[in-house]
């Protein structure tokens, strides 16, 4: 939603937005330990279109690695 100024408003959870924006910097972000916290990152990863496919399978199983290291598709 863009405001006053043509500045662009982002109306989601500023929770994960640092490493989302992180991972669209620099292709890759430390990933939670915790499952809950993955798969509330892996929604807001898919909202703004920036999860690779490879990372997939590294969230939903849990592994420690970051997105980074399962290279960008």
């Amino acid at each position: 939603m863009c405001g006053v100024q043509g500045r662009v408003f982002v109306d989601r959870d500023p929770r994960w937005f640092r490493l989302v924006l992180n991972f669209l910097r620099d292709g890759g972000c430390e990933l939670p330990e915790s499952s809950v916290d993955r798969r509330e990152l892996t929604r807001e990863a898919d909202y703004y279109q920036a999860r690779p496919r490879k990372a997939n399978a590294l969230i939903c199983s849990g592994g420690r690695a970051s997105i980074a290291s399962t290279g960008r598709s």
